[in-house]
């Protein structure tokens, strides 16, 4: 799979990049980000970690982490992911998704998956496509 941008006029995806962290790292400690995750980020190691193996596992292609940008300011809001990824089955989940708090309920949620689902379906012929998420994530 090869790493794109995705991008409307709201929302920008890029592949994440070690030049991310310092931004990533200033919304990553909020608890409620990580309620619903199986994992936490909440020191700086934990942080480290993830930014690693996000970058190691999108290099690697077993999952394309995107670094979110809001148009709006230029400033990263959050991280989405492609995972569980299948491509002779023609099919991968959507899901390891959160977002700063100033840009929750703002609508870039719903612009990042419409841009995943649009490129998942229109570019890559997925023939399923899967939301991942916690069933207590109302």
């Amino acid at each position: 799979m090869c790493l794109v941008n995705l991008e409307d006029q709201n929302v920008l995806l890029r592949p994440i990049s070690d030049g991310d962290r310092e931004q990533l790292r200033e919304i990553a400690f909020d608890p409620e980000i990580w309620r619903y995750f199986v994992s936490r980020v909440t020191t700086e190691d934990e942080f480290d970690r993830f930014m690693t193996d996000a970058i190691n596992d999108t290099a690697a292609g077993r999952r394309i982490v995107f670094t979110v940008v809001s148009k709006l300011n230029r400033h990263i809001a959050g991280s989405m992911c492609y995972g569980n990824l299948a491509e002779e089955e023609k099919r991968l989940e959507i899901g390891w998704s959160w977002l700063g708090q100033q840009y929750r309920g703002t609508g870039i949620n719903r612009c990042t998956k419409y841009l995943l689902l649009e490129y998942a379906f229109e570019t890559l012929q997925c023939e399923r496509v899967e939301f991942k998420t916690d069933t207590l994530n109302t």
